[in-house]
Parts: structure tokens; sequence; C-alpha cells
């Protein structure tokens, strides 16, 4: 059964990669949802002590910037198989790039008095880029680590012996 599924896995890895498409929705949705972790971290994970529908709006303010960095930089683009130090640079890029503009909204917001919901808490940008960036990075290394298991041959694996260990 699980050789099945492991071949099943391994052809379709070698068939397809992860499409840029479907990599960009799931950071998409990352970036969201790590926004709204964030949010609750902030507030010690109490719901009343913020109002959810303006966290909601900051979180798509937010998502229009980071989508925006995202298709400008195509952090999205690289085979997420075969995922370097490069692809982690990229995401950082387009991450900390991201966060200034926001900050520059937010700062502009507090100079011109605009409303509230560009006035998003600096500790709250500050926590979803640290949650974001880790996120982002990991979930690429996890799919490179998932081909790399599935691709090892059993083969090439050998019984061994530890003698003298204890």
């Amino acid at each position: 059964m699980i050789k099945t599924f492991k071949d099943t896995v391994l052809k379709i890895f070698h068939r397809h990669s992860l499409p840029r498409w479907m990599v960009l929705i799931i950071d998409v949705l990352t970036v969201f949802l790590s926004f709204l972790f964030a949010y609750l971290l902030r507030f010690n994970l109490v719901l009343s002590a913020f109002r959810i529908e303006l966290a909601f709006q900051q979180a798509l303010i937010v998502l229009s910037a980071y989508s925006l960095f995202m298709i400008i930089f195509k952090s999205y683009a690289g085979l997420i198989r075969q995922t370097t130090i490069r692809d982690a640079f990229n995401i950082f890029l387009t991450n900390s790039t991201a966060l200034v503009i926001l900050l520059s909204i937010v700062f502009l917001s507090r100079r011109f008095d605009l409303k509230p919901v560009f006035n998003i808490p600096i500790s709250i940008l500050l926590i979803h880029y640290g949650v974001l960036t880790v996120l982002l990075v990991f979930f690429r290394i996890f799919i490179k680590m998932f081909y790399e298991f599935a691709s090892a041959s059993s083969r090439e694996r050998k019984n061994v012996i530890v003698y003298g260990a204890g």
C-alpha cells in the first residue's frame, strides 16, 4: 500500500512540478492567515480585544501589498522541489519590500489622520513579517524534503549495525 502510494507520488513529481498559480495561491492564503494569527498574538488570543471586521479589512490591505510584490519579484516562480538559498532570499526581499511599503502607509495614515483601516499596529506588521517569512521558507523546504524522500530509491539503502554504540 505504501509502496504504491510512494510510486504514485513519485510519478506525479517526475511529470509535474507544483504549478506556479498553486504556489501563488498557497502564498497568498499564508499571508492572509498569518496576518490574522499575528493579530491574535498581539492581543493575547483574546477575540474581544479588537474589532474583527477592522482586522479583516486591514488583512485585505496587507494581502494586496504582499500579493503585488509577490507578482513583481516572482517569489512563487521557482521550482518548489528544487528550493535554494536564492528562493529564500527572494522571499525575504518580497516580504521586506512589502513591509516597508506597509509601514510607510501606516506612518502616512498617522501623520495625516487617515481612516483607521490604514492605521495598522506596527507590532502586528512586525509579528506578521517574521511569521510569514518563516512559514514561506519552511513550506518550500518541506516540499523539497518531501520530494527527496519520495524519490529516494529503497535500493540505495543498506542495512547496517552499529557495534559498540552503548
